[in-house]
C-alpha cells in the first residue's frame, strides 16, 4: 500500500481546519470517507496522525511532519499538471524567455504589462544574456524561446521575425555633425566610433555600417552595455550607434547628446522570435510573438513623446 495524493489532501486539509467535517467539506468529500482514508495511512505507518479531541484534530509530531512533506509534494503535482496544460497550445504556464541585453531593457518593459492583462496564467522567467549563449540554452532547453536580433545560425530553431528597428548615429551636441539632419554613413568615417564587447550581436551589426562606410573602431573603447557608450559618447570620447528601440530611454535624460539617422541607406536589425523546431508548443510561442509584435506602436508613440517624430519608425513584419 503507498499514499494517494488524495490522500495527502484530506490529511492537509484535516491540520488546516483542525476539524474533519469541515475538511471533508473544503475536499468535496463525505466525513466518514475522509476519514477512513486518513486511518489507512495512520495504520500504513502504524502511528496516529492526529489526536482526536471533542474540540477536532491537533496534529500529532508525526503528523505535523507528514504535512509539511505533503504540502510540498503536492506543489510540486499541481506544478507539473500546469506544465502539462501549458503544452496544449495554449499561452499559459512557466514559460523560459531569453533576450539580449540590446533589446530586453528597451522593449520587454513596456509590454510585460499588456502581456500580464492579456494572458494572466503566463509564467515568464527572463534570461539576459550574449545571442551565443542564449542560443546554447534554447538549443539544451534551459530556455523556451528568445528574443533575439537576427539573423542568426540556428538550424534547430524556429524563426518568426516581428520588428524592423533601424539604426541610428549618436554624439555629443557639440559634435561638427550635429548640425545636419541625416547623414550618410560615410560622414562617420573621420571620427572614432564606439562599440559594444566582442560577444554582442548588436557590434556585429554596428560593424557592418562601419565596414561600409570605411568608419574605424575606437580600439581602446569597447562596452558591456549601450548606456555606458552612451556616457562615453557625453565625454566626447567619439560617436556611436544605437537602435531606435533605445533611442527614446537612453537619450531622453542626456541632453548633451544628439542622435541623427541616416539619409539615403537605412541600416537596421530584425528582432525575431526563436524556439526550437521539436517545441509542442510553437503556437502558443506563435501567439507571443504576435503580441510582441503588437507592440511596436506604442514604442513609436513613446518616440514621437519624447521629441523622435523626424526619425525612422520601427516596423511590424
Amino acid at each position: 500500500m503507498t499514499v494517494t495524493l488524495r490522500q495527502m489532501e484530506y490529511i492537509v486539509a484535516v491540520a488546516e481546519y483542525g476539524h474533519f467535517g469541515r475538511a471533508a467539506e473544503s475536499c468535496h468529500v463525505s466525513q466518514p470517507a475522509l476519514s477512513r482514508q486518513i486511518k489507512r495511512v495512520e495504520q500504513l505507518f502504524e502511528t496516529p496522525l492526529f489526536e482526536r479531541t471533542s474540540q477536532g484534530a491537533i496534529p500529532t509530531p508525526a503528523g505535523r511532519r507528514f504535512v509539511d512533506d505533503a504540502k510540498e509534494i503536492l506543489h510540486r503535482s499541481r506544478r507539473l499538471v500546469t506544465r502539462l496544460e501549458s503544452m496544449d497550445g495554449e499561452l499559459r504556464g512557466p514559460l523560459n524567455l531569453g533576450t539580449i541585453p540590446t533589446v530586453g531593457p528597451y522593449f520587454l518593459p513596456g509590454v510585460l504589462g499588456e502581456l500580464h492583462l492579456a494572458r494572466p496564467q503566463l509564467e515568464l522567467t527572463i534570461v539576459e544574456d550574449q545571442t551565443s549563449r542564449l542560443l546554447e540554452a534554447l538549443e539544451a532547453a534551459r530556455l523556451d524561446t528568445a528574443l533575439l536580433a537576427t539573423p542568426v545560425e540556428a538550424p534547430f530553431a524556429d524563426e518568426m521575425a516581428l520588428i524592423d528597428d533601424p539604426f541610428v548615429a549618436v554624439f555629443h551636441r557639440d559634435h561638427p555633425l550635429a548640425d545636419q539632419k541625416a547623414l550618410s554613413p560615410e560622414e562617420l568615417t573621420k571620427f572614432p566610433v564606439l562599440l559594444l564587447e566582442e560577444g554582442h550581436c548588436f557590434r556585429d551589426h554596428a560593424l557592418e555600417i562601419c565596414a561600409t562606410s570605411g568608419s574605424m573602431e575606437e580600439a581602446n573603447i569597447r562596452s558591456t552595455s549601450l548606456s555606458t557608450l552612451l556616457s562615453l559618447v557625453e565625454l566626447g570620447r567619439g560617436v556611436t550607434i544605437v537602435p531606435v528601440l533605445a533611442l527614446a530611454p537612453e537619450l531622453a535624460a542626456r541632453p548633451h547628446l544628439v542622435a541623427r539617422h541616416f539619409a539615403d541607406q537605412r541600416p537596421s536589425r530584425t528582432l525575431s522570435l526563436l524556439w526550437r523546431s521539436s517545441s509542442p508548443r510553437s503556437e502558443a510561442f506563435s501567439e507571443l510573438g504576435r503580441l510582441f509584435a503588437s507592440h511596436t506602436d506604442a514604442i513609436n508613440d513613446r518616440l514621437e513623446s519624447a521629441g523622435f517624430s523626424d526619425f525612422p519608425r520601427l516596423s511590424q513584419l
